[in-house]
């Protein structure tokens, strides 16, 4: 898989994959076909998925509005374990949501904006926060219920904690969720200014 498949991944279908899960996993998601069949390869071992969220939170220090959000991090894998999935995505949603909006932007658009990536333009030094911060952009997806356009399958802020949709709160979006917290919150320890 070239780099510009491993960014559709985590661009396009929101699945994060920098600093979680563990690499045999991460291989194995890659050489999946489809986003569904990369859902369920996560979901059979979450229980190895979430020891992978804690362990990347460990190291998820240096940026006082990062390090204030580990602990309600922490408190979303253990919704997950405990069986509480919907409590887990809708608290890990909130934690991505403060993180991001504190060390990068408080404006949606400008965010998604910011963290598109195009892969051949990315200097190396940026790969690795870049990739982490790639599956930002369909998490701020909207939906609105007046639409009459059914809501998004995949993990979106504004269903999860806007226009609540029992639909939305999947075992998978929940994986998703506390994923993309402790990734993003172990990339942005150390960010002062998004490059």
């Amino acid at each position: 898989m070239s780099d510009k498949d491993l960014f559709a991944v985590v661009q396009d279908e929101g699945i994060p994959l920098v600093w979680v899960p563990r690499g045999e996993i991460v291989s194995d998601v890659l050489a999946a076909p489809d986003r569904q069949a990369r859902i369920k390869i996560l979901l059979a071992p979450s229980g190895e998925v979430m020891q992978d969220c804690r362990d990347a939170l460990h190291h998820a220090s240096g940026n006082s509005d990062v390090t204030s959000q580990v602990p309600l991090a922490h408190k979303a894998i253990d919704a997950f374990d405990g069986g509480h999935t919907e409590a887990a995505q809708v608290l890990a949603v909130v934690v991505t949501e403060t993180a991001v909006s504190r060390t990068i932007h408080h404006q949606y658009h400008k965010v998604r904006d910011m963290v598109k990536v195009e892969p051949a333009n990315l200097p190396i030094g940026q790969v690795r926060l870049r990739a982490a911060l790639a599956p930002i952009r369909p998490f701020y997806t909207q939906w609105f219920p007046h639409t009459g356009a059914p809501p998004p399958a995949e993990l979106s802020r504004h269903v999860s904690v806007h226009q609540a949709d029992a639909g939305h709160y999947t075992d998978s979006n929940a994986l998703i969720a506390v994923m993309l917290a402790s990734s993003v919150l172990r990339a942005l320890q150390g960010i002062n200014d998004l490059p």
